[in-house]
């Protein structure tokens, strides 16, 4: 029986409860399309040419900029998540990859997270910014679809919702915040739950 999601935290210490999920169809937060902020995110004037899509899961992000022609590298702990999207998605099957964004040491012109940050478990916020930050280019961007609630209180995860006024505090001694909205458009069970937000590493 795979794990409860409130038994899971990140890291690939916990990959093997990842990829239960997988394997027995549980994954409830896969929707079988691209979120609907990609077509959002992507008309962004400083989005770069080479993406990483973190956390990819499935990959239906991550081949959606792929066949816009953009180069992408989409990676996940679940390796049945990663075979998964290689049937997908067979005519960017290249860009899927089993990799740990902890432990990675490439480099990128540009991330877009969409499911990753709201599965790991509150302590391991830090060390996913300080993640995001070593594999951006140092004039990077990190588009982000956040998952929010208005309530005073984190709601407990993954997925974990946390407070619209804090959500950024992990990434503001690191990055500046260009801009954040909600989307456009959202899919109807998520509503309201999220923040389109894109963030550029602080010089210092």
């Amino acid at each position: 029986m795979a794990p409860e999601l409130s038994e899971l935290e990140a890291g690939s210490n916990n990959a093997s409860a990842w990829e239960s999920h997988y394997r027995e169809g549980h994954a409830p937060w896969d929707k079988g399309a691209p979120t609907p902020s990609v077509s959002e995110i992507i008309k962004e004037p400083n989005f770069g040419e080479r993406i990483l899509v973190p956390g990819c899961g499935r990959g239906h992000d991550a081949a959606a900029f792929a066949r816009a022609g953009y180069n992408v590298m989409a990676i996940d702990i679940a390796e049945t998540g990663i075979a998964d999207a290689k049937k997908l998605y067979p005519d960017v099957a290249h860009i899927f990859r089993v990799a740990d964004l902890f432990t990675l040491e490439e480099q990128f012109d540009c991330i877009f997270e969409h499911t990753c940050y709201c599965a790991i478990h509150p302590e391991h916020r830090p060390m996913y910014v300080e993640s995001v930050l070593r594999v951006l280019k140092p004039e990077g961007r990190f588009f982000g679809v956040l998952y929010v609630t208005d309530e005073a209180q984190e709601i407990s995860g993954p997925p974990f919702r946390i407070p619209r006024d804090i959500i950024l505090d992990p990434f503001k001694s690191m990055f500046d915040i260009a801009w954040r909205r909600p989307p456009a458009q959202s899919f109807p069970s998520r509503k309201g739950s999220e923040l389109l937000v894109e963030l550029i590493p602080r010089k210092h």
